[in-house]
């Protein structure tokens, strides 16, 4: 008695599979060889692209050592900058100290175009004497 309802079961189970399956297309199916050289195609292609990942992690690798170490760079630089800011007098003595020195130089200059009028007006006065 329970195989009828266990058949039945089995029955409408294959209708319900029945209809969700496509049937079979009239396209003819690949050749053993069409395959064959698919999947050998595939398997150079997989292959091929390992072989790339790899290189990208390689050069990923390269990328953070190189990143890395122009960071550590750059914070050196940054520490070398502030410890010789450091030693630098505020900028307004800075530029105190520029203007006095074009002030002193600016003298020196008038003073050297002095002695050379000077030597100029002595050397004429020599010149009638000799």
């Amino acid at each position: 008695m329970l195989a009828p309802r266990g058949l039945a079961s089995l029955a409408a189970e294959k209708d319900a599979l029945s209809k969700v399956v496509r049937p079979p297309s009239a396209t003819k199916l690949p050749d053993r060889v069409d395959i064959d050289s698919e999947i050998a195609r595939l398997v150079r292609e997989e292959a091929g692209a390992e072989v790339r990942s790899e290189e990208l992690a390689a050069a990923v690798a390269n990328v953070r050592e190189s990143v890395a170490r122009l960071s550590s760079d750059a914070d050196a630089r940054r520490n070398r900058i502030a410890e010789l800011e450091g030693r630098l007098p505020p900028p307004a003595v800075c530029t105190a100290h520029l203007s006095d020195a074009r002030s002193k130089a600016a003298l020196a200059k008038e003073t050297l175009n002095a002695a050379v009028r000077s030597h100029a007006a002595w050397r004429s006065g020599q010149g009638g004497k000799g």
